[in-house]
């Protein structure tokens, strides 16, 4: 429960495909996924992807870079939630 408040009141998240990116989509917070080696989730407005240049593949995650991630969520970086 306290997992899910926080991400509620967060203004994004970044992080493997897990449980923790799918429950800050549920809780309609920006969610950054690093879908190295699994395919992108797809169900959710709130679910941004990562991926390596060429896609998702067994040495994947190995292939996304810092900037990569940064690049992503650079223009969310200043947004903040109404609370």
């Amino acid at each position: 429960m306290e997992s899910v408040a926080l991400l509620r009141h967060a203004n994004l998240f970044f992080g493997s495909n897990s449980g923790p990116l799918n429950l800050a989509a549920a809780s309609q917070t920006e969610a950054f996924g690093l879908f190295g080696n699994t395919p992108v989730l797809t169900y959710s407005n709130y679910i941004h992807a990562v991926v390596p240049e060429g896609g998702p593949s067994a040495d994947g995650m190995g292939r996304i870079l810092p900037t990569d991630v940064l690049d992503a969520i650079a223009p969310y970086l200043d947004l903040r939630k109404q609370p």
